[in-house]
């Protein structure tokens, strides 16, 4: 017989080995626990033991500041199905979900519905617990030769109205953005081969912008008089690097953060564009929504791959006689080629592309344009370039100050 006294302690020193075995059902939902990309957004769930055995809890994030809770949750192992009830706080609108986890325990599929309609509904295991920290997590870099080169340098940033930001969702986004980087790096030394682009050897940048998220908008209207969003936006990152259009070794690859959700038709944050024009001259400058990184059908990994090259010097592939949405190159707007999620790219090079990426050392300084691997069909083409960037993120070499300020903006050959 055990005394009470020995029979509490040997509990307690249970309780402490093994605390999950007895939490309510923690073990029946630990598959589904954690934080996930889905088509409308991120969810986040924990467990919710008071509530009862396989019942979780947690919290969405769908647009900009739009934020819900998971008020309803219940996992049912046997079935492997997750059945949710979700309000958006920010309207009010409750919705309801039925979705099965896939035997590789890493994806949701299944059905939502409200008041206003049903469709599909998938979502993508991004971890488990919380978020790496912004500040001290860095992005795997593959291993590149150590010579003077550029870098890639991932930024969120965050326009200065942007206040619904919290410190999870900035450690989130930039685990998001990294795991992006990382894969457009595999992307491109699959298709160089010899050589990659180098990730910067640091933590994602978080900046936060200068002007409010209505500033920076306006400068996308056509109407807009002055430089683009694209130009105020580089320029703040080059001055606050110590930095100019000519010393710089960055292609800054930005997510856009907007103070709110983007009105269809109010224009949006996309491109991609070198500083000084040609491949080999420079860095560069892309620009991402973060509407489209918290969207597993957006297509965003493709989105990197295709914008980085146009920071490289690429142009589409139709300036080259190919159908621009019926090719093949990352460069097209092919939708055979999309992604979701973290699907690696599957987008290739035209001859074409692979040449310009080789007069381009300042990022590729080990890879070199060979016609016979590259150009097979003897193809005859005339390199096509960008125009560089404007006056306004520094002033040209060659030319009177301040004489272009509107994008394009040509530059010396």
């Amino acid at each position: 017989m055990v005394p009470a006294m020995l029979r509490a302690c040997l509990v307690f020193a249970i309780l402490l080995l093994f605390p999950g075995r007895w939490a309510a059902g923690a073990e029946e939902i630990a598959p589904v626990l954690g934080t996930w990309l889905s088509n409308w957004g991120l969810l986040t769930f924990t467990a919710a033991p008071e509530a009862g055995e396989g019942q979780v809890r947690g919290r969405l994030q769908q647009w900009p500041g739009q934020r819900g809770t998971i008020t309803g949750g219940t996992y049912d192992a046997a079935r492997r199905r997750l059945d949710l009830t979700t309000v958006q706080d920010w309207n009010g609108l409750t919705s309801t979900a039925s979705l099965t986890l896939a035997p590789d325990g890493r994806t949701l599929t299944g059905t939502w519905r409200n008041a206003r309609g049903t469709g599909p509904y998938t979502m993508r295991l991004m971890f488990r617990g919380a978020p790496p920290r912004a500040d001290t997590h860095r992005p795997r870099s593959l291993p590149v030769a150590a010579k003077p080169r550029l870098e890639v340098v991932p930024v969120l940033f965050l326009a200065r109205d942007a206040t619904w930001v919290t410190p999870w969702d900035i450690d989130t986004y930039a685990a998001l953005l990294a795991r992006h980087v990382e894969l457009a790096q595999h992307y491109y030394k699959a298709q160089l081969v010899t050589d990659t682009f180098k990730i910067a050897d640091a933590p994602v940048v978080i900046h936060r912008g200068e002007k409010t998220d209505a500033e920076y908008l306006a400068a996308l209207k056509p109407e807009h008089k002055g430089p683009g969003e694209a130009q105020m936006i580089a320029r703040e990152l080059l001055q606050a690097r110590g930095e100019d259009r000519y010393s710089s070794n960055s292609v800054f690859l930005i997510v856009y953060v907007r103070a709110r959700p983007r009105e269809e038709g109010g224009g949006f944050h996309g491109g991609g564009r070198p500083f000084n024009g040609a491949p080999g001259t420079g860095g560069g400058s892309v620009e991402l929504e973060l509407e489209w990184l918290l969207n597993i059908n957006s297509g965003f990994q493709q989105a990197v791959n295709h914008e980085l090259g146009h920071a490289f010097g690429l142009v589409h592939p139709d300036a080259y006689g190919y159908d621009q949405k019926n090719n093949g190159s990352i460069m097209s707007y092919d939708d055979k080629i999309g992604t979701k999620g973290f699907e690696p790219a599957k987008g290739r090079f035209n001859p074409e592309e692979f040449a310009a990426l080789g007069r381009n050392r300042r990022a590729f300084p080990d890879f070199r344009y060979d016609p016979a691997l590259h150009n097979p069909t003897g193809k005859a083409f005339t390199l096509k370039t960008l125009p560089c960037m404007t006056d306004h993120i520094g002033q040209r070499r060659g030319f009177r100050p301040n004489s272009c300020m509107v994008w394009p903006c040509p530059c010396p050959p």
